[in-house]
């Protein structure tokens, strides 16, 4: 590691913004490792050898960032400045444990012995789909998953569920809800498939299908809407860091509050919604 040169506080909103980064990569990074051990081949030397390095750099930063985080903790804090402190602490214990999972899988990976690469016509199937859907095409987007899906029954378990979520939202603008939502439940229970600990994805899929079913089943929305929000809290160091999370991160919290209104239940929607403001302005103080 590094030889520490120690901070000035003032550095905090800085290692804050850092440990973040690091956190979001290694989380992207693990799963598309995860997934590449089960298709040997995909991952060759050179990039093997790269990411190593990478992550063996980003795994010592880290441990410098949280050293200097725990030097701080004897300085004198504000109120605004412990609780920037507590966050960084976490964040860098969050993505350490997640880089050193990183480097385990690299290191198998280089002392696995040498097989033929797969074909990319997969990955290319994929790609291909999901820029169809971008750009609003969205019956020739569905084609091109149903026709993924019915031709490599081998995909992993995190491409078939990315395939029946573009699928899902490809039916949902489509005008065929019934069909959207069979999709996505089938893209959940694979992202809950024992392996799979994406939690950007379940994060995406849970508000999915809770606004697909919000209106023919609220209190199956309502349910919904409480695992996204529980696992908001539990992965927010990624979650709400992510800038395409976060405003859907927002839209968990007001389904949340807004169904229970559609349930008639008052008292709890206002609460939830009070709430909100508080947690809004919470962290607006954080920045500060």
């Amino acid at each position: 590691m590094p030889e520490i040169q120690w901070q000035p506080l003032s550095m905090l909103p800085t290692l804050i913004q850092l440990a973040a980064e690091a956190l979001v990569d290694s989380q992207e990074n693990l799963t598309t490792f995860r997934e590449a051990q089960d298709r040997p081949g995909v991952l060759d030397q050179p990039t093997i050898e790269r990411s190593l390095k990478v992550y063996t750099e980003q795994r010592d930063f880290l441990a410098i960032y949280a050293a200097q985080g725990q030097r701080w903790q004897q300085d004198p804090l504000t109120a605004a400045q412990h609780t920037q402190l507590t966050h960084l602490l976490t964040m860098t214990a969050d993505a350490s444990a997640i880089t050193t999972a990183l480097l385990a899988i690299l290191e198998a990976a280089q002392a696995a012995p040498a097989v033929r690469p797969r074909s990319g016509a997969a990955t290319t199937a994929l790609t291909a789909a999901a820029n169809a859907l971008a750009m609003g095409h969205d019956k020739k987007a569905r084609a091109l998953m149903d026709a993924a899906l019915a031709a490599d029954p081998d995909r992993s378990p995190a491409e078939r569920a990315e395939l029946y979520t573009m699928r899902g939202t490809a039916l949902a603008d489509l005008d065929q809800p019934q069909l959207a939502i069979a999709d996505y439940r089938q893209a959940l229970a694979l992202s809950e498939h024992p392996g799979s600990d994406d939690p950007l994805r379940l994060h995406r899929l849970l508000g999915l299908l809770a606004q697909a079913v919000v209106w023919e089943d609220p209190e199956e929305a309502l349910t919904l809407y409480t695992r996204e929000e529980a696992l908001i809290r539990t992965h927010q160091a990624v979650i709400l860091w992510h800038p395409d999370h976060r405003p859907a991160a927002v839209m968990a919290a007001l389904g949340l509050a807004l169904t229970n209104e559609m349930l008639e239940r008052w008292d709890t929607a206002h609460q939830r919604l009070y709430q909100m403001c508080l947690e809004g302005l919470e962290r607006v103080a954080e920045q500060v």
